[in-house]
């Protein structure tokens, strides 16, 4: 419940943008929230400086279900998650930025050095984690782990493990990959309510128990160990007894409750062993984690106002000739338009254009050269990412917009891969189509590279 802190949160959100030098999307996930979260978002998403997106889900499906909405939405090279009250510093998101960006680590984790919570909260939080470090994740910081980033690589691989009630923060240390911890004081909360009770707290324990352990189960195995050590002593202590004639009627009360506590203990043994089984089945069903209601977007108009003709910026990166271009936007009575002209944005006039879509989420990759044809890269809708090769530089980027352009010069090898499920990627060419125009091979673009 974070209706109050909104305002804030935008105004802070500004800030972040800037400092990123405008790179910024926000994808906002509201979780069946009762308060008037979405209604204010919605109201103040035209108003907003940076790309946002806003998703109600249907009903409260859960954080973890929330946070995988938000990263299948989201677009671009490195991904944050972090909450909307604030509690975490929201300037780690920058600090996780430039660790990801500077190719230190895969996923970085928010650690909380000190926290501004009342004692009570404190307590609770430190016999929570303790217990989670000792059972699930020994891996797991002391403070516990609530905000963290990730690039591609880790982004794609977490999305593809789709378990029910499962334990978000467990399947990033399950998941492994390079991690870098950064430390941060938890600030007091200002506004709103926290739904963090301990009633979820216990139920969040026990998903995550469940899917990464077998102590329930190990437990039972020992206590069924012992009982039938128990059971075989006292079996002895009974035979000895009838054959000696030393044996007393047994009593009613000692029957009763060893009858009782047996068939407790059983029928505990059948609960803990039907919640494994029943986890299993939901798991089998394949059902969606989340369901979104609402999706709405916003990308920031910039006026058209070119004093050269060029419609586009462009920056030259580090293959010869290949630069990337940021497409002019507009809005009109249709929506967003993104605007470019050929010759003066297309640094060339196109004879033939071609659309990659439907392809199978990171099971694609295409890779060629061509001799003399230019292209032009626009992923329309979704994201890919586009690699440009000189034969001696190499430079890769995200493909995340349809504001952005990628000019390929002849005799550039380029090689597209990580397409999201929904990417449409539209390619202008120089030339009609030429199959002996094209280097399929990257050891003869080499030969030819060395040959030119």
């Amino acid at each position: 419940r974070n209706e109050e802190s909104i305002p804030r949160l935008l105004r802070t959100l500004e800030e972040i943008h800037a400092s990123l030098e405008g790179q910024l999307e926000v994808v906002f996930v509201v979780d069946g929230s009762p308060d008037r979260s979405f209604e204010l978002l919605q109201s103040a998403m035209k108003a907003q400086k940076f790309s946002m997106q806003l998703l109600g889900h249907s009903r409260n499906f859960g954080s973890f279900p929330a946070i995988r909405s938000g990263l299948q939405a989201a677009r671009g090279q490195y991904f944050a998650v972090m909450a909307a009250d604030m509690q975490e510093p929201p300037s780690l998101i920058v600090d996780f930025f430039r660790l990801l960006a500077n190719g230190e680590c895969d996923v970085t984790l928010g650690t909380r050095a000190k926290r501004n919570d009342p004692w009570l909260s404190r307590l609770s939080s430190k016999l929570f984690w303790g217990a989670y470090r000792r059972l699930i994740a020994p891996a797991m910081p002391e403070g516990g782990v609530d905000v963290f980033g990730c690039n591609q690589a880790f982004r794609q691989q977490l999305l593809a493990l789709e378990e029910s009630r499962s334990s978000l923060i467990a399947l990033i240390f399950w998941l492994g990959f390079r991690r870098k911890m950064v430390s941060y004081e938890r600030l007091a909360r200002e506004e709103g309510k926290s739904a963090w009770t301990f009633a979820k707290k216990l139920d969040y324990m026990m998903d995550s128990i469940f899917a990464f352990s077998d102590l329930p189960i190990r437990l039972l195995l020992r206590v069924g160990a012992v009982g039938t050590l128990g059971s075989f002593a006292l079996g002895i202590t009974v035979i000895l007894g009838r054959i000696s004639g030393s044996q007393a009627v047994p009593g009613y009360a000692a029957t009763v409750l060893t009858v009782l506590f047996f068939g407790a203990l059983n029928l505990f043994a059948l609960g803990l062993v039907g919640t494994y089984a029943w986890r299993g089945y939901e798991n089998s069903k394949k059902r969606p984690l989340a369901i979104v209601a609402s999706h709405l977007s916003h990308t920031p108009a910039q006026p058209l106002s070119p004093s050269d003709g060029s419609l586009s910026e462009r920056k030259l990166l580090g293959p010869k000739g290949v630069t990337l271009h940021q497409m002019k936007l507009a809005t009109d009575p249709r929506g967003a338009l993104s605007v470019g002209e050929f010759t003066r944005d297309i640094p060339f006039e196109a004879k033939r254009y071609f659309v990659v879509y439907g392809v199978p989420e990171g099971s694609s990759r295409g890779e060629h050269a061509h001799r003399q044809c230019h292209q032009f890269l626009i992923c329309v809708r979704g994201q890919v990412t586009a690699v440009a090769d000189d034969g001696s530089r190499r430079t890769e980027i995200c493909l995340d917009s349809p504001a952005k352009g990628l000019y390929m010069p002849p005799m550039t090898w380029g090689t597209q891969y990580n397409y999201s499920s929904d990417a449409v990627l539209l390619v202008f060419a120089s030339d009609h189509y030429d199959s002996s125009d094209y280097i399929r091979e990257y050891s003869g673009f080499l030969d030819s590279v060395r040959s030119t």
